[in-house]
């Protein structure tokens, strides 16, 4: 997992403090006032607790301010995500009378015990899937650069891009490159189009998700056996995590959808003929990369990741953490394997089908909210990463303003520079609370497989 670095270098700061500094002592200068009148004057007095309060505009300036309420949202959304991924599993243990520290094991015997089953619970479930919205992250970059409405622009996706299926008079139509597809849920069945899930390879598949088995070709991510470095990549002779471009061997992720040249766990999608599906399929319009490191123009809702529209480095940043964090996660169907002991009568074989789907339920919100973890933890790497670029925003506005004569500016940008340390601690300890709970609970859903 990526780690989550913040800026702490005295040398970077103080650069940014010099910065903002010379251009208030013009203003100071030019209107006769100290750093604090002005502040008043301009009724930006600096809130030292601006960041734990939750507020995120800081300076006046957008795309400064655009840091800062990604650093607000990152902090709120990663507590709200363990919240989403703790909560359920004491649920769960509270309806079997344990406690909230039970061990997955306590948990399994409780189950056992309590509805007469004849040996431990399973588990079993396709990879939940996300959808980022391009929208999102073209607004967001639109209100860091100061447009009030932003352009009708496309992002680059690395996944399937979704949009929405438009009826009219009765027949189904897709709206841009968007293609209509017949998708039905799939358990281990060969899958000749598009499949989102889990796929089950034969030797030697090529892999358009995440491969985790033995991969024969370029290993894009952590190659835990001979790895060769070559023009193109890493000739990985072993066990690759990541994207594998030819002979992989084990299971492939298209959570984030893609071909599959096995058995597909999840749903299964053909192309879609006279506007029409059959039997328990349903229609849905999407467009897919043609490989696994390929991205298609996207303007709906994307499985992958994004890229934004071309904009200020700071603002593509901000805008790319912000869809992150709102990202949709789809819990994914639980299936429980299991089997009552004979002194199971009736009636306690008709509380645990109770049980069941309250069971499941819970699980499949643990798991999308451990997808979505993902994402989330990541835009906190992208926030810290923008800080340097963040620092010369300052020293280029501060320019702006002093040429501009602008107090108000300077007094904003002056607490931002005050604000800008305040930053690290509370990002570090919300990364840190998550992190350790998608490690309690992702150990506790391994568990049960």
């Amino acid at each position: 997992m990526k780690k989550l670095t913040i800026f702490t270098a005295s040398t970077i700061l103080a650069a940014a403090t010099m910065s903002a500094m010379t251009g208030c002592e013009a203003a100071k200068n030019a209107t006769g006032l100290d750093a604090e009148a002005l502040a008043k004057q301009c009724g930006l007095e600096c809130n030292a607790t601006a960041i734990a309060d939750g507020q995120g505009s800081i300076s006046g300036v957008a795309n400064v301010d655009a840091f800062f309420t990604q650093v607000v949202n990152f902090n709120a959304t990663a507590n709200l995500v363990a919240e989403g991924i703790t909560a359920p599993l004491v649920r769960i243990k509270a309806q079997l009378g344990l406690e909230a520290e039970a061990t997955p094991a306590q948990v399994a015997a409780a189950i056992t015990a309590k509805y007469k089953l004849a040996g431990d619970i399973k588990i079993d479930y396709a990879p939940p899937s996300c959808q980022v919205s391009a929208s999102a992250s073209v607004e967001a970059a639109a209100r860091c650069e100061g447009e009030v409405k932003p352009a009708k622009v496309e992002v680059e996706c690395s996944g399937r891009c979704e949009a929405e299926v438009t009826v009219t008079g009765g027949q189904a139509s897709c709206s841009g490159s968007a293609t209509m597809n017949c998708t039905a849920p799939s358990v281990a069945a060969t899958c000749t189009g598009s499949c989102k899930g889990e796929c089950k390879l034969e030797a030697g598949a090529t892999c358009t998700g995440s491969c985790t088995g033995t991969c024969g070709g370029k290993c894009d991510g952590t190659c835990d056996g001979k790895a060769t470095e070559t023009a193109g990549g890493i000739d990985c002779a072993g066990s690759c995590e990541g994207k594998c471009s030819a002979g992989c061997t084990g299971k492939c992720d298209v959570s984030a959808g893609g071909t599959c040249q096995g058995k597909c766990e999840g749903s299964c999608s053909m192309a879609a003929t006279g506007g029409s599906c059959t039997g328990d399929a349903k229609v849905e319009c999407f467009v897919e990369p043609p490989s696994g490191s390929a991205t298609v123009k996207c303007d709906a809702k994307c499985s992958g990741s994004v890229e934004p529209p071309s904009a200020k480095v700071e603002c593509q940043a901000s805008a790319k953490a912000e869809a992150q964090m709102k990202a949709e996660c789809t819990p994914p169907a639980v299936k429980v394997k299991y089997a009552f002991a004979a002194a199971a009568d009736a009636t306690v074989q008709a509380q645990f089908e109770d049980f069941r789907a309250n069971f499941t339920a819970e699980l499949g919100a643990v798991l999308a909210g451990l997808q979505r973890s993902k994402l989330v933890l990541d835009a906190g790497v992208g926030i810290a990463a923008s800080v340097p670029t963040l620092l010369d925003t300052f020293a280029e506005a501060s320019a702006n303003a002093s040429a501009d004569l602008d107090v108000k500016a300077f007094a904003g940008l002056g607490c931002a520079v005050k604000l800008l340390p305040t930053v690290a601690k509370p990002m570090q300890d919300a990364t840190t609370n998550l992190t350790a709970k998608v490690k309690a609970s992702g150990e506790f859903v391994a568990a049960l497989k």
